[in-house]
C-alpha cells in the first residue's frame, strides 16, 4: 500500500477522519496505473477521436471554401483585353457602319475612324459633337470599336 502523508485529504479520507469526503476517495485510484473506466471501455476514446477529426474537417472545409474564386469579368461590362487601346475626343462624323472621333493631343488634332460591328457595346447615342471614350481593336489596318461610352455635348448624362 502507498504511504500518504498524515495531513493529506487522501489519508484522512482512507482512516475515516474526514467524513464529507469519504465519498470521493473510491474514484481515487491508489496505484500508479490508469485504470481502465468501468462503464464505457474506450467509448470515451472513441468519442473525442471523432469529435477532433470532425472539427478537423470543418476546419479544412472552410478553408477550401475561402479561397478566392478565379477573376471573371461582369456579364455587362467586358474586361479591355491587353491588345485593345482607347481614345478620348469629340465625335466628327457618324456613317451606317462606322464614325469618326476627332482627338486632341496637345495642340495637334486628328481624326481617328473606328468601324462599328456586331460585338461593339455602345451607351449613349452617336452624334455630332458630343464627346465619346472608345475602346477599339486593330483588325487588318481597321479600327473596330469594342465599347463606346458617349456623353452628350450639352453635359447632360442620359442615364
Amino acid at each position: 500500500m502507498l504511504a500518504f502523508p498524515r495531513n493529506s485529504l487522501i489519508w484522512h479520507t482512507l482512516m475515516g477522519k474526514n467524513e464529507k469526503s469519504r465519498d470521493l476517495a473510491h474514484f481515487v485510484p491508489l496505484g500508479g496505473s490508469p485504470v481502465q473506466n468501468r462503464i464505457g471501455g474506450n467509448s470515451v476514446r472513441f468519442r473525442t477521436s471523432l469529435c477532433l477529426a470532425t472539427l478537423f474537417l470543418v476546419c479544412f472545409t472552410i478553408a477550401a471554401w475561402s479561397t478566392p474564386l478565379p477573376a471573371q469579368p461582369a456579364a455587362g461590362h467586358p474586361q479591355p483585353t491587353a491588345d485593345n487601346q482607347s481614345v478620348s475626343g469629340t465625335i466628327a462624323s457618324v456613317g451606317d457602319a462606322e464614325f469618326s472621333v476627332q482627338v486632341a493631343k496637345n495642340k495637334d488634332a486628328s481624326t481617328v475612324q473606328f468601324m462599328v460591328d456586331d460585338k461593339t457595346k455602345v451607351e449613349g447615342k452617336l452624334a455630332v459633337g458630343a464627346q465619346a471614350t472608345v475602346e477599339f481593336r486593330t483588325d487588318e489596318g481597321k479600327n473596330i470599336a469594342v465599347r463606346v461610352v458617349v456623353t452628350p455635348s450639352s453635359g447632360i448624362s442620359l442615364y
